[in-house]
């Protein structure tokens, strides 16, 4: 990772070549044993991006997964040093089918699945990113590929070290929304990893949309304040930040 500062962007070097996962093949791992006693099977979309044997094998997880009763969670990722937007579209509309949950950007939704919040080029040059075009996004998500549950989330950059982020939900015909956090960013790296996580977390223990984007949004914008890819926040950390706490040194 090369932090960047304005005028620059951060910059990510990929090093997956003939790494483990990228080698892994079809037939490889006994996906009935894996699942046992699980309820929730979760993939991003940068492992299909790594090779055609990864990807094969992303579609025997997730076909598994569906099998052995599991709800199952995706979340895009797309990343263009590692694929062509027509190569992820081809490998992972018919992915799928087989994804109860989609955690996405309306930017990756766009490159990816070509849906937009507007129909026409030149409406979309004047079109306001807002927590409503997220909505049109959301629903046009699942309208076309039936899941249970979308999730998108909202990241406005007013400076590299200084983010306002949200997200929204929609499920049921209903949606969801939370409230935006300022952050001050330490490193963003996990962010979109640690809202999946406590959005899982949230829905697994709750059984309720509402209640997991709240922690799903609060427990990413803590991962900005923390150096590292992981998130070391605890839920007592997490409720913390979703009940507005204070800033001062917790002694």
């Amino acid at each position: 990772m090369e932090f960047g500062a304005s005028p620059r962007a951060s910059s990510v070097l990929y090093d997956r070549s003939l790494s483990a996962i990228s080698q892994i093949t079809v037939g490889e791992v006994d996906w009935q044993k894996v699942f046992r006693g699980a309820k929730w099977f979760h993939v991003s979309g940068i492992t299909p991006a790594l090779g055609q044997s990864a990807a094969a094998v992303t579609t025997e997880a997730l076909k598994s997964a569906k099998r052995a009763g599991l709800l199952t969670s995706y979340d895009l990722n797309f990343r263009s040093k590692l694929w062509s937007d027509k190569e992820a579209q081809a490998c992972q509309e018919p992915m799928m089918e087989n994804v109860d949950v989609l955690i996405t950007t309306e930017e990756d939704t766009k490159v990816v699945f070509k849906i937009t919040a507007v129909n026409d080029e030149e409406d979309e040059k004047f079109a306001k990113v807002s927590a409503d075009s997220f909505k049109i996004v959301a629903q046009k998500l699942q309208e076309k590929f039936k899941f249970k549950i979308v999730t998108v989330t909202l990241r406005e950059n007013p400076s590299v070290w200084k983010n306002n982020w949200t997200a929204i939900a929609y499920s049921d015909g209903k949606f969801y929304s939370d409230k935006s956090y300022m952050v001050e960013i330490v490193d963003r790296v996990g962010a979109g990893d640690s809202f999946s996580g406590g959005f899982i977390y949230g829905y697994l223990t709750s059984q309720n949309v509402e209640t997991a984007l709240k922690m799903g949004n609060a427990y990413s914008a803590i991962k900005h304040s923390i150096p590292g890819d992981l998130n070391w926040a605890t839920r007592t950390e997490m409720e913390s930040v979703m009940k507005g706490g204070s800033l001062r040194v917790a002694r």
